[in-house]
């Protein structure tokens, strides 16, 4: 399943993602937290960035008991670039909350989405 979910996150494909997800879902295959990180990527990637489906997918991982990582909020960030300026805020208030400390990916990503609306 994981690498069905990266083939669609690399095309940027939402619903193929989305729809991966689902089916481990009803196979009982519990997705963990890089299966959720993968499809949020699709969301960054997409034509038309999905912040709202990449916020929803987050939740879903923190519903599962999942602990997201740098990369599900560098990826969380990225899918945020045509969201309101208080929305990255939100980001980066959900990675403090969980501890997770900025790297270099993160920031790069970050400051894109941020000075990519100039």
């Amino acid at each position: 399943f994981g690498a069905r979910i990266d083939a669609a996150a690399e095309e940027g494909d939402v619903l193929a993602a989305a729809t991966v997800l689902e089916m481990m879902q009803n196979e009982t295959c519990d997705p963990e937290m890089h299966h959720f990180s993968s499809a949020i990527n699709a969301c960054r990637r997409a034509t038309i960035p999905r912040h709202l489906t990449a916020q929803f997918l987050f939740q879903k991982a923190l519903q599962a008991g999942l602990k997201p990582s740098i990369a599900t909020f560098t990826n969380l960030m990225g899918a945020h670039r045509d969201a309101p300026l208080e929305k990255l805020e939100s980001v980066r208030s959900q990675m403090a909350e969980w501890g997770i400390k900025a790297d270099r990916v993160f920031l790069e990503s970050y400051m894109f989405v941020l000075f990519g609306r100039m």
